[in-house]
C-alpha cells in the first residue's frame, strides 16, 4: 500500500510538472511568435509628401507599393508615386508618375523579432508632364527619364495581416529632352502608414 502511495505521488507529480512545462512553453512561444518570415507578400497604399530639392516646392503623391521576401535578408519591392497636387505650384496641368522597383537588405535577419530596418536602391524611371511661360509663350512640356531611390525604411508587424511602416526615399531624377531646359527633379519622399501581409511559403523554393 504504501509503494503504491509512493509511486502514485511520483507519477502525479510528473504529471503536474509536465503539464506546467507543456503550458509555459506554449505561453512562451504565443509571446515570441514571429509575424515576418520567408514567403511574405506585403503592401501598402498612402499618402506621401515630397520635398523638391532643386526648388522651393512641395508635392503631395499617393504612394503604392508591393514588396515580396526571399528570405529575412533580401527582398524586392516596387514603389509608385502619382502626383496629387502642390500647395506652392499652379499644379493644375502638372503631371508627373514616379515608378522604381529594387532590392533591399534587412538588418533584422535572425529568426526572432517582428522589427524590420532596411535599405534599398530602387532603379526606374520618372514620367513628366506640365505646361509652363517662357516670357510670352506657353510651352507644353514632357518627358520620361530613369531615375533611382535611395531607401532607407522601418517596418513592425503587430499581427498575421497587419504592419506598421516608414520609409523615406531619396530620388534622382533629370528629365532630358525638353523644349527650354532640363528638369530637375530630385526630391526626398516621405510615407507612414498601415500595410498589409500575407504568407506565399513555398514560392523561389531555392532562396529560402
Amino acid at each position: 500500500m504504501v509503494k503504491a502511495l509512493i509511486t502514485f505521488s511520483i507519477m502525479f507529480a510528473f504529471g503536474i510538472n509536465a503539464q506546467h512545462q507543456m503550458k509555459t512553453g506554449y505561453i512562451y512561444s504565443k509571446r515570441n511568435f514571429v509575424y515576418r518570415s520567408t514567403g511574405t507578400f506585403s503592401g501598402a497604399i498612402t499618402y506621401a509628401p515630397g520635398l523638391l530639392l532643386n526648388s522651393n516646392q512641395t508635392n503631395y503623391y499617393a504612394h503604392g507599393l508591393g514588396a515580396y521576401h526571399f528570405n529575412r535578408s533580401v527582398s524586392v519591392q516596387s514603389d509608385t508615386y502619382w502626383f496629387l497636387n502642390s500647395p506652392n505650384e499652379n499644379s493644375e496641368d502638372l503631371q508627373i508618375l514616379r515608378s522604381n522597383f529594387g532590392l533591399f537588405y534587412h538588418f533584422n535577419n535572425t529568426p526572432t523579432g517582428n522589427w524590420d530596418v532596411k535599405l534599398g536602391m530602387l532603379p526606374g524611371i520618372t514620367w513628366y508632364k506640365n505646361e509652363e511661360s517662357y516670357g510670352s509663350k506657353l510651352l507644353r512640356m514632357s518627358g520620361l527619364s530613369p531615375s533611382l531611390n535611395f531607401v532607407v525604411g522601418y517596418d513592425y508587424y503587430v499581427w498575421d495581416y497587419f504592419h506598421f511602416f516608414a520609409q523615406v526615399a531619396y530620388t534622382h531624377t533629370t528629365i532630358r529632352g525638353l523644349p527650354v531646359r532640363s528638369k530637375r527633379l530630385d526630391a526626398l519622399l516621405f510615407s507612414v502608414g498601415l500595410g498589409f501581409q500575407i504568407q506565399t511559403k513555398g514560392w523561389f523554393k531555392g532562396f529560402e
